[in-house]
Order: structure tokens, then sequence, then C-alpha cells
């Protein structure tokens, strides 16, 4: 419990970010036959709700715009309607094998490539929810330093 307020602590006295679109990414992997699911985390996620807003970021996944089942993760087949939107860098949480084959999949095809990939502004960085929450000063650090990294990479 100390330690949990004294990162709150520290949190609270770091300087505000510039406003950054985050696209974040949700790979699990099957236990017995290594599929991969993949998923985006869209506004209506508890880490959109509970870490974005300290980050001054901006998802642009929402969660209206698709059927889910899951409420928060909005499940993908195809990862060019996302990058579509261009997002100033990519979170990478669970599996991350599996997203990264999903993002070199879709770089084989020739198409534009957003910046982020291009720019190598990809970040692997602890999955949050609810249940998480005593972690979550620690989630928050590790999330604005690759928010911190993003936003130096020109």
């Amino acid at each position: 419990v100390r330690e949990y307020r004294l990162q709150q602590e520290q949190l609270k006295r770091y300087s505000p970010l510039s406003p950054q679109s985050i696209l974040a990414l949700l790979a699990i992997r099957h236990p017995l036959d290594d599929r991969i699911f993949l998923f985006a985390l869209s506004d209506a996620s508890e880490l959109n709700k509970d870490l974005y807003p300290a980050l001054c970021a901006h998802n642009p996944i929402k969660e209206a715009d698709y059927k889910t089942v899951i409420p928060g993760l909005v499940e993908i087949e195809d990862l060019s309607f996302l990058l579509a939107f261009n997002p100033d860098w990519i979170a990478i949480t669970g599996d991350y094998l599996g997203i990264q084959r999903a993002l070199a999949q879709f770089q084989i095809h020739e198409r534009i490539v957003p910046d982020a990939l291009a720019k190598n502004k990809v970040f692997t960085v602890p999955y949050y929810g609810k249940p998480l929450a005593v972690r979550r000063p620690r989630i928050l650090k590790l999330w604005r330093e690759a928010a911190e990294i993003a936003a130096r990479v020109k």
C-alpha cells in the first residue's frame, strides 16, 4: 500500500503530455493449438477509461462502430483498417510475438505504412484491467514512458 501511494504521488509530479493517438492491441495465444486471437482495445475498455486520460491520449477505436462480444475488445482479422487511423504510436499488450507476426504480415503487402510503423513507434506495455488496479501506478508509469519516447521520435 505504501509503495502504491508513493508511486501515485510520483506520477502526479510529472508534467502533462501533449495529446497523442494510441492504438492499443491485445493478442492472446490459445494454450493448446497456438492460434492467436487479436483484439484492439476500444474506448469502452478499462484501459481507455483509467489510463488514457492520465496520458492525454485519444483512442481511435470507438466501440459503437463495431460488433463486439467482449466489451472493450474489438476482434481483428485484418490490421489495415485499424492502421488507417494513423495512430501516433501502437501499444502491444499480451502475446508480443502474435502481434509482431500480424504487423509483419501487414507490411509484406505494398501499401502505405503508417508513421507509427515506419518510425518504429511500437511499444510493448503491460495490459491493464480492473483486476490489475493494484498495479496501476506501475503500469501507468510504463505507458507514460512509452508515450514520452513516442513523442520524441519525429
